[in-house]
């Protein structure tokens, strides 16, 4: 009887070791799992502080883009003036030569 009891309590001892090896297995992966998790998290934290400099950045060269947009805006302005002035003042000089011609004639 005491034979019989030692075989059957030998195949528990052996589902109780392999039990033991599957939730200390379990508990490894469980453990990877959340230092994979930590890990990730501290990524993309830095993914979303990255962006968020790169964010600032191109709102900074956005505003700049601007401005320098109103300022070539504002010379070709000043450039078209400057033309304009300059063909009225080349008529009035033509105008003067003219009349001076004519009263040299006259």
């Amino acid at each position: 009887a005491a034979a019989a009891a030692f075989g059957s309590a030998d195949p528990r001892k052996e589902q109780l070791l392999v039990s033991d090896g599957k939730i200390r297995r379990a508990q490894a992966q469980v453990q990877d799992a959340v230092r994979i998790a930590l890990e990730t998290e501290e990524t993309s934290g830095a993914v979303l502080s990255d962006l968020n400099r790169q964010r600032d950045v191109i709102v900074r060269v956005t505003d700049h883009v601007g401005n320098i947009n109103n300022s070539i805006t504002g010379a070709g302005q000043v450039l078209h003036q400057m033309r304009r002035r300059s063909a009225l003042k080349k008529a009035a000089l033509w105008a003067m030569v003219i009349l001076l011609v004519v009263t040299i004639i006259v």
